[in-house]
């Protein structure tokens, strides 16, 4: 079997497909160009509220107090952290100075962008509060009827989250 393509190649050209391709980053539901294709995460990681705390503007939370609220907060604590594969992102590429570049370019960009993820509570979108810990996340549910017990969709990478199952 030959192959040479990955998802960004094929999707661009056909020719380059040979007898197989390696499709990472459509897993993803995602590639670094606009394409045709339709592309769709291929799972959805959920998880359940555990509890529900209404915290105080000027209050800290988080692993090392990361987050001190800027207005009062109902904040939903969830059964998912780090060690599920939360937030947990491929580490940089750098084995080419002009990976290094690209890698700055896009770290730069973020100074300027509202990257902060997000969450599905009931069908209301909500933004995570401050960083996920190992084994719980925070998010922001001021404004949206949900109790401990409710489902909630995380708008995570499928690539990063642990693979629970025993086998």
């Amino acid at each position: 079997i030959r192959h040479i393509a990955n998802s960004s190649a094929t999707l661009k050209d056909s020719k380059y497909c040979l007898d197989a391709v390696r499709i990472g980053s459509a897993l993803t539901g995602r590639v670094p160009f606009k394409t045709n294709v339709p592309l769709k995460r291929v799972g959805t990681f959920y998880s359940t509220i555990a509890d529900i705390r209404k915290l105080k503007r000027g209050q800290n939370l988080g692993y090392g107090n990361i987050c001190k609220l800027k207005r009062d907060t109902r904040v939903a604590v969830l059964c998912c952290g780090s060690a599920d594969g939360v937030m947990i992102k491929k580490d940089y590429d750098t084995f080419r100075f002009v990976d290094i570049l690209r890698y700055g370019f896009h770290v730069f960009k973020m100074l300027f962008a509202n990257n902060m993820p997000t969450a599905c509570v009931n069908g209301q979108t909500v933004r995570f509060v401050g960083r996920p810990a190992l084994t719980h996340t925070f998010i922001d549910v001021t404004g949206v009827e949900c109790v401990c017990g409710d489902k909630v969709a995380l708008n995570v990478s499928p690539l990063y989250i642990a693979d629970k199952v025993k086998r």
